[in-house]
């Protein structure tokens, strides 16, 4: 068997600054999928919100409906919900993410979802 010498300093300081990037590159990325999702589920419930509160009235197709829930979503940068076609309404929520680390700049996230009403037939049932 051979006698190996030296130090395994040189390999401990390369392991450790991988696994230091790895963890820098994950942290941006989970924060700005995190706030993916968030920007979501804002649009989800802003889009059944103004389902709910128009489910007894006619609705406008292409009129802007998100100044009667505004109030409701102070963090959104944006929000813009209108109905598609009488029955459906599609919601844009839009996010401002931070870079946790200052790495890259501050960006606009958008995400968009629909929600459908349930419109009851009007006249006698047979």
């Amino acid at each position: 068997m051979k006698n190996e010498r030296g130090s395994t300093l040189p390999l401990l300081v390369g392991l450790s600054t991988l696994a230091l990037a790895i963890s820098l590159v994950l942290s941006e990325k989970l924060s700005l999928q995190q706030q993916s999702l968030r920007a979501k589920s804002e649009a989800r419930f802003a889009a059944l919100l103004v389902a709910k509160q128009t489910s007894g009235l006619e609705p406008v197709i292409g009129l802007d409906y998100s100044t009667s829930i505004l109030a409701e979503f102070p963090a959104l940068e944006s929000l813009l919900v209108i109905s598609v076609d009488g029955l459906t309404f599609e919601a844009t929520a839009c996010l401002r993410w931070n870079s946790p680390l200052k790495v890259r700049p501050t960006e606009v996230i958008c995400q968009t979802a629909r929600a459908r009403t349930l419109r009851l037939p009007s006249g006698p049932m047979v």
